[in-house]
């Protein structure tokens, strides 16, 4: 085999390697899906709970309504990355290592961070006026100013 033949079939397995190796959360043709990922009418769950993650996944559907993301090693969450989720009323962020929580899209209902190591919750819930519910159970908050609640209209369980 000549060498040129031996330098092509070498980069063809490269890029089969790099176009296996990218990884989001539901896939697509050029990427491996890490996540469960469901589609209800126009809506999308999904489900990354349990896989180690470090970060939430790219591609989450811009039409998610429900974000599972238990059982992680989730250490942060960038803002901007629920901010592109403006269907977003669920998202379920327990046993994960927060020690912050990220700005929520506006129209989100229910937040569950348990078990993590949250200190902070100050301003998490600016303009969440139709926030119902948050459970942030075996954290470590130590300070709550009376203002953190003041925009949560709708809030009836913490």
């Amino acid at each position: 085999m000549s060498e040129m033949n031996i330098l092509l079939r070498t980069t063809l397995i490269l890029q089969l390697v790099i176009k296996v190796s990218t990884q989001s959360a539901c896939g697509n043709d050029s990427s491996v899906a890490v996540c469960s990922c469901l589609i209800d009418g126009r809506t999308w769950t999904i489900n990354c709970t349990g896989l180690g993650l470090r970060n939430l996944p790219d591609g989450i559907p811009v039409n998610t309504a429900h974000l599972y993301a238990e059982r992680n090693n989730l250490t942060e969450i960038d803002d901007d990355t629920l901010q592109r989720l403006p269907h977003l009323t669920d998202i379920r962020l327990n046993f994960n290592k927060l020690s912050t929580l990220p700005k929520f899209p506006k129209g989100i209902k229910f937040i569950s961070a348990t078990d993590n190591n949250i200190q902070s919750i100050d301003g998490a819930f600016e303009d969440l006026t139709e926030l119902i519910r948050v459970n942030l159970e075996n954290n470590r908050i130590n300070v709550l100013k009376n203002t953190t609640f003041k925009d949560t209209t709708q809030l009836s369980d913490l």
